[in-house]
């Protein structure tokens, strides 16, 4: 139950980070499994995150978490992002 939760957190930080800080017009969200792993795929058109904050130089709470989730689960999470080109997050949970 305790990955299900973090999974779901992880889903509704990213979509509180879509809608209040990426001006998206569209937000995509992938969730399948493969190789003995949940995978949840995001991405948006909005405005990106600059390449401090995308390095976690300035990470705020936001990213912090997604981290932190991901770590609890021991996942990986990357993350792809550029000014004006939105940002997209693949997350790479194992399910044992």
């Amino acid at each position: 139950m305790e990955k299900e939760v973090n999974l779901y957190r992880i889903v509704q930080e990213i979509v509180h980070n879509t809608l209040k800080h990426a001006k998206a017009s569209e937000l995509q969200m992938r969730v399948g499994k493969s190789a003995g792993k949940v995978i949840l795929a995001t991405a948006d058109n909005g405005v990106g995150l600059p390449y401090s904050v995308h390095q976690r130089k300035e990470a705020g709470l936001g990213l912090l978490n997604l981290q932190s989730r991901t770590d609890v689960m021991g996942g990986e999470l990357s993350c792809k992002t550029s000014p004006g080109k939105g940002t997209s997050y693949l997350f790479e949970i194992p399910l044992a």
